[in-house]
């Protein structure tokens, strides 16, 4: 089982360039610094069947025996409160809806928070995956989250600054890239954040 999860472990990133998974997190800000966080994670059934294929045969290899147990267990409840604790300190698991079409299958998780400051945004959001288990899941160290900064007021001040990848011939120091975001509907920051991923992506409203 490990193997197998360490396997769709590695898989993730470059199926999130072409497609097949979809990460949508959308985090609706109030004024006071708070709000809720709805994470998507859509998965196509044809991935999840090429996925419980390859379980099966990792199973019936290492036991002998085979197992149709679904690869992706979308509607764990327990997994989904757990999940709480990764994206910031203070965020509670508020209801979970499972997702079903023909072409796609996920869950779409809702969380609230009481301070925008102590949420984590991790830019790879791997993370999300839900076949993976905790101890197989790749975690991200606090250098990798954004770094959010927020001033109450009229109109209130959010920046986001998000980590740059190290480049091997760039000096040790580099600038990140910053975003800035006046409490304006008009403000084109989900344009942005659009912009920079196409099916993962990070929408502020």
């Amino acid at each position: 089982m490990k193997n197998f999860n360490k396997l769709v472990s590695l898989l993730v990133l470059p199926l999130l360039l072409v497609g097949c998974i979809q990460v949508e997190t959308i985090i609706r800000l109030k004024a006071d610094g708070s709000g809720t966080i709805e994470k998507t994670v859509l998965v196509s059934r044809e991935f999840i069947n090429m996925m419980g294929m390859m379980k099966t045969l990792f199973q019936s290899d290492s036991t002998g025996e085979d197992s149709a147990e679904d690869p992706f267990d979308f509607d764990d409840e327990e997994t989904l409160r757990a999940n709480a604790s990764k994206l910031g300190v203070g965020v509670r698991f508020l209801s979970a809806e499972k997702i079903d079409t023909d072409k796609l299958e996920g869950v779409k998780a809702i969380y609230a928070f009481s301070d925008i400051t102590q949420v984590r945004i991790d830019p790879g959001m791997t993370g999300d995956i839900p076949s993976m288990d905790d101890e197989d899941a790749p975690e991200s160290s606090r250098e990798e989250y954004a770094d959010i900064h927020f001033r109450k007021g009229n109109p209130a001040r959010l920046v986001i600054t998000f980590p740059r990848e190290e480049d091997k011939d760039a000096p040790d120091e580099m600038e990140s890239d910053t975003l800035s975001l006046e409490e304006d509907e008009d403000s084109g920051m989900g344009r942005r954040f659009k912009s920079m991923m196409k099916d993962a992506r990070i929408t502020l409203k």
